[in-house]
């Protein structure tokens, strides 16, 4: 995940689609005078910068989570295991060399995960419940 906001963020500084942000197909001939479709923006400035948005808004998401599963990590005491599994698994590495490396066949490497998981999720479910009552 940390290596998907690196690569949007690097595509949005080399100012992806602006380039050909202008160009747009010329008609000629009879293709010219037949209706066009319905529905759609046809323009192609307007198109990039909707997919630069899009781009953006999930550059941020992406950041959102891992800005979680960052406080989940520091905030939760998880055994050595389950620690280093949630970090290969953040780090982008494949379930087998996860295994490898804590010496465990790959089944039991995703069951760590599966643990660290339904730990997460019920620290995003506590924390949840602790902001509601501090709202009201």
């Amino acid at each position: 995940m940390v290596n998907q906001i690196e690569v949007h963020q690097e595509t949005n500084r080399q100012g992806m689609g602006r380039e050909d942000a202008g160009a747009g197909t010329a008609q000629y001939g009879i293709e010219a005078t037949l209706p066009k479709a319905q529905g759609i923006n046809s323009d192609p400035v307007f198109r990039a910068a909707k997919k630069n948005l899009r781009m953006w808004e999930r550059m941020k998401r992406y950041e959102r989570t891992v800005k979680m599963v960052e406080e989940f990590a520091e905030s939760y005491t998880l055994p050595d295991k389950e620690q280093i599994v949630l970090e290969g698994v953040m780090d982008g590495e494949k379930m087998m060399n996860i295994a490898k490396e804590i010496g465990i066949s790959r089944t039991r490497a995703q069951e760590l995960k599966n643990e660290v998981v339904k730990k997460f999720a019920w620290w995003i479910h506590d924390n949840k419940k602790a902001d509601e009552k501090v709202s009201c």
